[in-house]
């Protein structure tokens, strides 16, 4: 396991708790995929400190976080790509100034509470792709979209009815591709 650099780790069901805390690896991994919800206190176990500068990407499916996991997330200066799908049943997420220097890409799905989104001058730098999908109380795009000048493409996928009136173009200006579609209602 010393050449060991991605590990993904399935629950059986949604809702099983994976239970990370002991868990010990010999190196630290580059890449790390989880689906199953995480026991408070997870993210700053020791298992996820361990890896330090050399996490890359980090995927969290059902996690139900309850706590926002991004300023934990933030400590991993290498991170490039974030991938959240139900993890995180809060309302607001916020990224701070100097926070995730590296990511490239970021998916935010499925995260039925968000209804604000704010990000700050001075962090994700890099950012060239920012997908946000499904977030049913979201209803504008993020405030501080237009700090992130080195966005490429954005898109708002089965979002919530208002986005449209809500949606400002001159915001997203410097964005090469840019588009949004609204939830359909369902009977």
């Amino acid at each position: 396991m010393h050449q060991l650099s991605l590990l993904e780790i399935v629950a059986s069901n949604e809702n099983e708790v994976l239970q990370l805390e002991t868990l010990t690896l010999p190196n630290p991994l580059q890449k790390l995929i989880f689906a199953g919800r995480f026991s408070e206190g997870t993210l700053k176990s020791q298992y996820f400190s361990n890896h330090g500068d050399a996490l890359h990407t980090i995927s969290l499916y059902c996690s139900q976080l309850v706590e926002n996991p991004f300023p934990r997330l933030s400590e991993f200066f290498s991170l490039t790509k974030i991938f959240l799908k139900r993890a995180y049943t809060g309302q607001e997420l916020n990224f701070h100034p100097g926070w995730f220097p590296n990511v490239k890409v970021i998916f935010l799905m499925d995260l039925p509470h968000v209804n604000k989104i704010h990000i700050h001058e001075g962090t994700l730098v890099l950012l060239e792709e920012l997908v946000i999908s499904n977030l049913e109380e979201l209803e504008s795009i993020p405030t501080g979209v237009e700090y992130l000048k080195s966005l490429k493409e954005a898109f708002f996928l089965k979002m919530h009815p208002n986005f449209e009136r809500n949606f400002p173009t001159t915001k997203l200006n410097h964005v090469q591709t840019a588009r949004y579609s609204i939830r359909s209602e369902v009977a």
